[in-house]
């Protein structure tokens, strides 16, 4: 009996032991999964770090932008320099911008304190003749009821002052009193009828006076402000002019600036032109020898017997002329150099794109880009020459 409680015993540790073992394994696999998913979660992270640190270590190497001239210290020292100096401008533009704001704001407090004593005193005004206009007809109203007092009061002292008396038997003098009082009253009545539209006009008359002085205040205020108005759409405009002139004269220097340029310019090379015009005619006449061909557009005539040739040097920014008996020709620009007759090369890779093309190789000259390099021994600058025959 022992044995089999053992037995049981035994066999219910073992079910335990197996239940408790599948929720290990079934935790281990759980855990090997987040194992799992931590080492792909970690690699990926490795991955962009590695990735970062490289892009890290491209920015290091790469200049702060695109003005900047390196990662050396001096580099940094020097796009630091420009940085500062670009916000030092900027904020000295700000500044400016904030203290001409600052002068226009005090001057529009000044005008609109200057705006505010003017319409306090004329509000001052405006309630002086509001209390004017009040006084007048609380005064109308007052003589009015001091002209009834003073009727009630006459009747009084009339009717005790003379009291009516009539006899029992007197009916003729009660038809006269009765005839007097009808007379009197009439007449009174008229009086007071009298009295009463003078009195009616009067509180009428100040009534309208009243309100044609508020019409008038209010349209004197609409006036100023309209006044106002213009004043500032005057003045914008007036700035507007103003900076229109301002743009306009900037422009007109800018444009004096460069024509004065040009001016020095065109004098710069006309004397530049008058002196090399000179000095190859100089040589031209003196080496009569010397074979220098031009475009097909001129050439320069070279003749023995022209020892009537006469040579015009002008001051101004006209070209020389040479006068013959045969033609008229008209040198803009030539420079040449002393270049022997048996070995001639003409170099077109120094000159500039628009004499290029006007450089020609002849039989007698050698290509610089066709031989070996050798010693440049002279330059021929050709350009258009204008031949004009008689």
């Amino acid at each position: 009996m022992l044995i089999k409680i053992c037995a049981v015993k035994t066999f219910s540790f073992m079910e335990e032991c197996k239940e408790e073992l599948t929720t290990v394994k079934e935790c281990l696999v759980i855990k090997k999964e987040e194992l799992t998913e931590a080492n792909d979660l970690i690699q990926r992270l490795n991955d962009e770090i590695l990735c970062l640190k490289n892009e890290l270590e491209t920015y290091k190497s790469q200049p702060l932008d695109r003005k900047s001239k390196g990662n050396s210290l001096f580099a940094e020292v020097d796009d630091r320099r420009v940085h500062l100096q670009q916000v030092n401008k900027e904020m000295k533009e700000a500044y400016l911008a904030m203290k001409a704001e600052r002068i226009q704001h005090l001057d529009t407090i000044r005008r609109l304190k200057l705006e505010n004593c003017r319409l306090t005193e004329k509000w001052k005004l405006d309630y002086k003749e509001i209390g004017q206009d009040d006084a007048a007809i609380k005064e109308t109203y007052q003589d009015r009821i001091t002209a009834l007092e003073d009727l009630v009061q006459q009747y009084k002292n009339d009717l005790a002052a003379k009291p009516l008396v009539i006899g029992p038997n007197d009916l003729s003098h009660y038809k006269y009193f009765q005839f007097m009082l009808k007379e009197k009253s009439d007449a009174i009545e008229e009086l007071r009828r009298r009295v009463f539209e003078i009195s009616r006009n009067e509180m009428f008359s100040a009534e309208t006076i009243k309100r044609i002085n508020e019409e008038r205040r209010k349209w004197r205020i609409e006036a100023f402000a309209k006044e106002k108005l213009l004043e500032y759409y005057a003045s914008q405009t007036d700035q507007d002019v103003a900076e229109k002139i301002k743009q306009e004269v900037k422009a007109d220097m800018r444009n004096s600036d460069v024509n004065e340029c040009r001016e020095t310019f065109s004098k710069y090379r006309s004397s530049s032109r008058r002196t090399s015009a000179w000095r190859s005619l100089r040589e031209l006449s003196s080496d009569e020898e010397d074979d220098v061909q031009f475009p097909e557009n001129g050439r320069i005539k070279q003749e023995k017997d022209s020892a009537e040739n006469k040579v015009e040097v002008r001051e101004d920014e006209e070209p020389i002329k040479i006068e013959s008996d045969d033609s008229v020709v008209e040198i803009k620009e030539v420079e040449t150099k002393n270049v022997d007759k048996a070995d001639k090369e003409n170099v077109s890779d120094n000159l500039p794109v628009r004499e290029r093309k006007n450089v020609r190789f002849t039989e007698a000259t050698i290509s610089p880009l066709k031989s070996k390099p050798t010693r440049s021994r002279g330059v021929i600058v050709e350009h258009s020459v204008v031949h004009f025959d008689d």
